[in-house]
C-alpha cells in the first residue's frame, strides 16, 4: 500500500494522506516538556485565582511567577479566559472518572444514590471547591463567560452522568417514570443547598460524619418522591 494512503501504517506512525516523520527521542522529550510546562502554568494560575481573584490575577504575574519570557505563557495560552478554562478543566478532570464508578455499580439503588451523594456533597465543599465557587459568584453578574466555563466543566458531566443513571432505573421500574433529567436535578439541587450552602456561605466547615449524615437525609427526601416500590428503609 503507498505511504501516502490514509490508513498506512509504518514503525507505528499514522498516516493521513502524506508521508508521516516517525517519531523521535528528541520530539518526545520537546513534547514532554511542554507537557510539564503547562501544567506548571495551570498550577501557578490555579493558586493566583484562589488567592488574588480572577480580575486581580494578570498574565503579566503569572509569567514573572513561571519565569523565562512572556512568549513561553503566550505559546501555551492566548487569554486569561482560555487559562481559567484550563484550570477548571485540571481540576474537574478527577472527578467524572470516580462519580461515573459509583453510578455504574449493580448495589442497591439507595446505597449507589446515597454514595454518590456523600461523595459530591465532600468534593464540592472542600476549601479550594469552595474558593472556586465563591470566585465565580462573585464574578457572575460582570464576567458571565466565567460561570459559563465553571458550570460546563464538572457540574455539567455529573447532572448528565446521573441523568442517565436515574433513567436507566426508571426502565427498570425502580423509580417513578418521570423526567430524567427533572429527578437528577432534584437531587443535585438537594445535595447542594443545605449544609453545602452552610460551608458556602462561611457559617460552617466541612466534617466527614456530617457530610454522610447529609447523604443519607438527601436520598430519603429524593426516594420518597421517585420510588417506585413501597420504601420500608
Amino acid at each position: 500500500m503507498s505511504a501516502f494512503d490514509p490508513g498506512w501504517e509504518s514503525d507505528g506512525v499514522r498516516v493521513r494522506g502524506a508521508l508521516a516523520e516517525p517519531s523521535s527521542p528528541a520530539r518526545d522529550q520537546r513534547a514532554q516538556r511542554d507537557a510539564e510546562r503547562r501544567a506548571a502554568i495551570v498550577a501557578i494560575a490555579k493558586d493566583s485565582f484562589l488567592d488574588k481573584g480572577y480580575e486581580a490575577t494578570t498574565m503579566s504575574e503569572i509569567a514573572k511567577t513561571l519565569g523565562g519570557s512572556k512568549g513561553t505563557l503566550w505559546n501555551h495560552f492566548s487569554s486569561k479566559e482560555e487559562l481559567l478554562r484550563a484550570v477548571f478543566d485540571t481540576v474537574a478532570s478527577a472527578f467524572p472518572g470516580c462519580m461515573a464508578t459509583i453510578l455504574v455499580t449493580q448495589r442497591d439503588i439507595r446505597e449507589v444514590l446515597t454514595r454518590f451523594c456523600e461523595t459530591f456533597i465532600t468534593r464540592i465543599s472542600d476549601p479550594q471547591a469552595i474558593g472556586f465557587q465563591r470566585l465565580v459568584i462573585a464574578q457572575a453578574d460582570r464576567i458571565p463567560e466565567i460561570a459559563r466555563i465553571f458550570f460546563n466543566g464538572a457540574p455539567a458531566l455529573d447532572r448528565a452522568m446521573l441523568t442517565d443513571f436515574v433513567g436507566r432505573q426508571m426502565t427498570a421500574g425502580l423509580l417513578r417514570s418521570e423526567a430524567p433529567a427533572h429527578a437528577a436535578g432534584m437531587l443535585l439541587d438537594l445535595c447542594v443547598g443545605g449544609y453545602h450552602n452552610r460551608i458556602l456561605y462561611g457559617f460552617d466547615t466541612f466534617d466527614a460524619d456530617r457530610a454522610a449524615s447529609e447523604a443519607t437525609r438527601v436520598v430519603d427526601q429524593f426516594m420518597h418522591c421517585y420510588c417506585a416500590i413501597p420504601d420500608v428503609s
